[in-house]
């Protein structure tokens, strides 16, 4: 099965400058917290029986809407992205010393940070023509998920973003194809056989 560690710390805590995580804790110190949870609860799967789980890596939060409208030019906030990729290189190395630690164990990381990454800076390439913004209207400043009133776009596959937070269904399916051809690569064809005279 698959995880995502992380995504949500970040978003719905860490970022937020008004809760308590943002405000107790250095980015070293949240990212110790994070990994050394994370380290407990793959031990306690491993314990119940699990052996084969992959991890999937966090994309580049700084470029999410929620976080772009902390930018006064609505750019990526290059932070915040270090931030992630620390994250996700500390998650790296955890998952290679699980594999080490427990016996049987096929635990795989998903990097899929520069997938994501030319989504957003090259919409355009992927049949998009919006990045930095998401297909449903949404207030940033209580929230940014999509609610029942919210004005939606009137073409929701040019969008990258659905809400402020996540992909549209268009951009999770060319991530999700990215994602499996590199996981299950499709076999080499075969070399034609030749007949002999």
């Amino acid at each position: 099965f698959t995880l995502l560690p992380g995504s949500n710390d970040y978003v719905n805590n860490f970022l937020q400058p008004f809760l308590a995580d943002g405000q107790q804790y250095t980015h070293d110190e949240f990212l110790n917290l994070l990994t050394s949870t994370l380290d407990k609860q793959i031990s306690r799967l491993y314990e119940l029986g699990g052996r084969k789980v992959v991890f999937h890596g966090l994309g580049p939060l700084g470029c999410i809407p929620s976080q772009r409208v902390k930018s006064k030019k609505g750019q990526c906030l290059n932070r915040v992205n270090e931030w992630v990729l620390e994250f996700n290189a500390r998650v790296q190395k955890l998952i290679s010393t699980l594999n080490g630690r427990f016996p049987g164990a096929k635990l795989m990381f998903a990097d899929t940070y520069g997938d994501v990454l030319d989504l957003i800076e090259d919409p355009t390439s992927y049949g998009f023509k919006i990045s930095n913004t998401s297909c449903c209207n949404v207030d940033t400043s209580v929230g940014g998920l999509c609610l029942p009133n919210s004005k939606m776009c009137n073409n929701r596959t040019d969008y990258v973003f659905w809400d402020a937070f996540h992909p549209s269904d268009a951009a999770n399916q060319i991530l999700a194809d990215k994602f499996f051809s590199r996981l299950f690569p499709a076999p080499s064809p075969a070399p034609a056989a030749t007949l002999s005279p």
